[in-house]
């Protein structure tokens, strides 16, 4: 998982706000 959010982020999909609301989950 961490390396496909790795991914996402590399490639600008994912801000820091949505990973950090993904994490919370």
């Amino acid at each position: 998982i961490g390396v496909a959010l790795k991914k996402l982020f590399d490639e600008g999909v994912v801000k820091r706000e949505d990973l950090w609301i993904t994490s919370k989950l």
